[in-house]
């Protein structure tokens, strides 16, 4: 990209460029065109280049050419993106209490205000799945239902 050439007397009719290894090219005198930008279509290898430009304006007369230098470095190597699907995030350890009293009820809510739901033997283990009441867990029974158990009637 470059600024605009003026030619306040005649006016800009516009540019030539080339773009090659050697410092000193002059451009032909045809007209590439009036934009102010210049794309390379073709990839380049690793090196110096530079780019050369002249104005023409409506009466016929060239500018000096200008000369630029560029250096065209690609990365070593081209780093490789892969994408993986997000991990799982880690499930909570369960956690087990196993019943330490014959017979112990099952209820359907922290408190003995709630209905016994079923009874349980001596040395069953079941999930925890909360204990952050006073009184009682919530658990998991072998047959996947919730219940509430007294703490006291059972261990970690």
């Amino acid at each position: 990209m470059w600024n605009t050439s003026s030619d306040d007397a005649s006016g800009l009719a516009g540019y030539s460029y080339q773009l090659d290894e050697n410092s000193g090219t002059i451009p032909d005198d045809l007209i590439e065109g009036t934009n102010t930008a210049y794309i390379h279509n073709v990839s380049l290898v690793d090196g110096i280049y530079y780019f050369h430009i002249k104005a023409r304006d409506y009466a016929g007369n060239w500018s000096n050419a200008s000369h630029y230098k560029i250096k065209i470095q690609q990365a070593d190597k081209i780093p490789v993106l892969s994408v993986r699907q997000p991990s799982k995030q880690p499930s909570k350890q369960i956690r087990t209490v196993t019943v330490t009293v014959n017979d112990s009820p099952i209820r359907s809510g922290p408190g003995e205000t709630y209905p016994v739901i079923t009874k349980v033997s001596d040395g069953i283990q079941l999930i925890l799945i909360d204990d952050s009441k006073k009184w009682y867990y919530q658990v998991k029974l072998p047959d996947n239902s919730i219940g509430w158990i007294l703490y006291i009637n059972c261990q970690w």
